[in-house]
């Protein structure tokens, strides 16, 4: 049995290591495998991991360019609806929250303890949310963060933008202030909004027949308005649609890049200072970045 400075020691040095190692390393002996079971160990390692560029993983994956899937329904109504979701953890009770937003029936939360689906009131000044560009919400200061048009979304003059947020914990909405060139309505065309180095970033795309425009903004305090700053812009004619997926040390950033002129929807993964690389032999490819962790889903719902 190691002494109280000999496991420290000892558990500084293996949450250092892959997560594939640990699983391996348990069968080590009855002691590593105890260790390394700990929840404690478990969220030290993924607490290191997190602030640890080496550790972080991008996950590609591809949609099925026939058409064919498998899809689970709604296990009450059997209907199966397209939702924008957003998974975070709230630390008040412990447990991992899943919120669904939808324009055509009532928004909802399912805590993964409860296992049960709560209808959520909609934000009360909002006519439209604007998700096209943000496949998943993005979590930050334990709130969920998405833009939302108020006003009469078809009519350019009367074009109202909102960066709300939804507490995981309290389950009420707030406000982000926007800077003054996203409130401004002309020719932006589709918003986004996501977490990056944990500051919250928005970009917008803005199309004509000759030029695309692609602006990424971020707040480097949050909740503060005059912390935005414009990272980059990007002008290209192919600018279709494009998604921050990765922030490098080095301040470039990763991207999921559609191009406008293309006749199928070219999957481009470039970076915000190079060339625009195609991903090969698929036109469905997206990618998402994320870190390895021993701390299993499974482990919350039972």
């Amino acid at each position: 049995m190691a002494t109280p400075c000999q496991e420290e020691i000892l558990m500084d040095i293996l949450k250092r290591l892959p997560v594939r190692s640990l699983l391996r390393f348990k069968c080590v002996s009855k002691y590593w495998n105890t260790l390394i079971s700990d929840p404690y160990f478990k969220v030290e390692q993924l607490s290191h991991a997190k602030h640890d560029k080496n550790s972080h993983k991008l996950l590609t994956y591809e949609f099925c360019p026939k058409g064919e899937s498998t899809v689970l329904p709604d296990p009450e109504s059997r209907k199966v609806e397209y939702r924008c979701l957003g998974l975070g953890y709230d630390s008040t009770i412990g447990d991992y929250k899943i919120l669904n937003i939808d324009d055509d029936v009532p928004s909802q939360i399912l805590a993964l303890k409860d296992g049960r689906w709560r209808n959520i009131v909609k934000h009360p000044l909002a006519t439209w949310n604007l998700l096209d560009d943000t496949p998943f919400l993005p979590m930050v200061h334990e709130a969920f963060h998405w833009i939302v048009s108020i006003g009469e979304y078809d009519v350019i003059e009367d074009r109202k933008f909102s960066l709300v947020s939804f507490s995981i914990s309290n389950e009420v909405y707030g406000e982000i202030p926007l800077p003054e060139q996203i409130l401004c309505p002309t020719r932006i065309f589709k918003f986004g909004v996501s977490v990056l180095n944990e500051m919250l970033c928005v970009h917008s795309t803005s199309v004509s027949e000759s030029e695309g425009a692609y602006k990424f903004w971020v707040m480097k305090e949050y909740g503060v308005k005059e912390s935005w700053n414009v990272l980059f812009t990007i002008y290209d004619p192919r600018v279709c649609e494009m998604q921050p997926i990765y922030w490098f040390a080095d301040g470039k950033l990763l991207y999921w890049f559609r191009d406008a002129r293309s006749q199928s929807r070219e999957t481009v993964f470039r970076t915000s200072c190079g060339p625009f690389v195609p991903f090969p032999h698929s036109d469905y490819f997206r990618g998402i970045a994320f870190t390895e962790s021993l701390i299993s889903p499974k482990s919350l719902i039972y």
